[in-house]
């Protein structure tokens, strides 16, 4: 018998023998229901006055389940099943409907007092709620329980789930994550669980926008010796710049929030290599390995920025591109089946197809042939 089950015996034996509630006014369970609810007709009279809560209240008792069931499963290298998990709910909540039963989800309360009580199969709730049914019958042992003995259960067995350890790696690691997590501790002591459910996904949603809106961009330059290594200028100094040429990669799919984004650091470079008298650019080459979407507004910022490269004497070229943002962009003109391709396999072959064109004068690294538009493969 564990420590939990031990202060439970412990505290109801004293409760009992000592008189606590009747002698000290001490707060005990008290009576419970001792009626077993019988089965009932579903009432659909106020189906459509309760359906978007009942939605809501779904969707919300899901992430708590889903939330605690991973972290639980990840302190024993075990994986989760997530639809899985919405099956057993909504199973489980079908058949409580019709006994008038509160919405069934995986309390973190609830779940943590299980795994401090040694819990390691399924097999343990069916035990519960065996429990449960048989404490109807025998519900005057639990009256004499103090209040106070089973909240300290509760709450012994959720300080293990506040992790100091991992606050500290995710502030080295990610200090976004540790506001996050932060959040939704502070949130879940000051009210529930499921509020500082809301507040955590809500504020990671938020994160997630602000970090696609401003994604990550770099200039790119060729290492020396290398044919297609080409690399952050920034991180890698020895890496030179092609003369003539700008090649900027962007870190994201296009879509709404930061397409504008986009826009504006490629003008951005080129009007700043434009202003430098020091400096000819005659084409800007954007590696579009990371962009894996666009939008339909990405598709509008981008006829534009094409539009306003082009105006300043600038060829533009994507090189990289996959197949399907490749058929997003044939959308607003942009094909490879024409002698002006604005597509090309890699950097290199884009480079040289340049050259081929006379935009660019002699390249660092050997001349290949350049493959036809054509050849693309989807």
């Amino acid at each position: 018998i564990n420590a939990e089950y031990g202060v439970l015996v412990v505290s109801i034996f004293f409760s009992y023998v000592l008189g606590l509630h009747e002698n000290y006014g001490v707060s005990v369970v008290g009576g419970l229901d001792k009626a077993f609810p019988r089965p009932q007709a579903l009432d659909f009279t106020h189906f459509s006055a309760l359906l978007v809560d009942s939605l809501l209240i779904a969707m919300i008792g899901f992430m708590e389940s889903i939330s605690v069931a991973t972290n639980f499963a990840q302190e024993k290298g075990e994986q989760v099943d997530a639809s899985q998990e919405l099956v057993a709910l909504g199973l489980v909540d079908i058949v409580a409907s019709f006994f008038s039963s509160f919405v069934a989800t995986g309390g973190l309360s609830r779940t943590a007092v299980a795994a401090a009580a040694g819990a390691k199969t399924a097999a343990y709730g069916l035990l519960v709620g065996i429990l449960v049914i048989l404490a109807g019958f025998a519900a005057a042992l639990l009256e004499p329980l103090p209040n106070a003995s089973l909240a300290a259960i509760i709450i012994v067995a959720c300080i293990s789930l506040v992790k100091f350890k991992e606050m500290v790696r995710l502030y080295h690691i990610d200090k976004r994550d540790l506001i996050v997590m932060l959040v939704a501790t502070i949130v879940t002591l000051a009210t529930n669980v499921e509020i500082g459910l809301i507040c955590a996904v809500a504020l990671s949603l938020i994160l997630v926008v602000q970090g696609s809106a401003l994604a990550h961009y770099a200039v790119l330059g060729v290492l020396p010796g290398s044919a297609d290594a080409f690399r952050n200028l920034k991180r890698f100094p020895m890496a030179e710049e092609i003369p003539g040429a700008l090649i900027l990669r962007y870190d994201s799919g296009l879509f709404f929030g930061n397409s504008q984004h986009f826009a504006n650091v490629v003008l951005k470079a080129v009007r700043e290599r434009l202003d430098n008298d020091e400096m000819t650019l005659r084409a800007v080459l954007i590696d579009s390995t990371g962009i894996n979407s666009v939008d339909s507004t990405a598709l509008h910022v981008l006829e534009h920025l094409i539009h306003d490269v082009e105006r300043l004497g600038v060829r533009i070229m994507f090189c990289g591109v996959k197949g399907p943002v490749r058929d997003r962009l044939a959308l607003i003109g942009l094909h490879v089946d024409n002698d002006r391709s604005s597509f090309e396999h890699t950097l290199r072959t884009g480079l040289i197809r340049l050259r081929h064109e006379n935009l660019l004068g002699r390249l660092p690294f050997a001349r290949e042939k350049v493959a036809t538009p054509r050849s693309f493969i989807k």
